[in-house]
């Protein structure tokens, strides 16, 4: 946006619900994403996974994503 070619016209917040069917079900679909790099330590994964673990239902997990949309325009 700094370049001039676009100006924000608004900006939305909300939060995305998502359910994990397991920690290996958010580990693929969250951590191990191709766009981000989440390097995370052996110690810190660890860590991830024992939160992730208290959220587990027998359902799965679910969890809100917050989530921000920019509408951009050209001046």
């Amino acid at each position: 946006m700094d370049s001039g070619l676009f100006e924000l016209a608004s900006e939305t917040f909300f939060l995305s619900p998502m359910h994990f069917d397991d920690f290996d079900d958010f580990d693929r679909k969250i951590l191990k994403v191709t766009h981000s790099d989440h390097s995370l330590s052996p110690e810190l994964h660890a860590k991830v996974k024992a939160k992730f673990e208290s959220r587990m239902t027998p359902s799965g997990a679910e969890f809100r994503m917050p989530i921000r949309v920019e509408l951009l325009r050209r001046p």
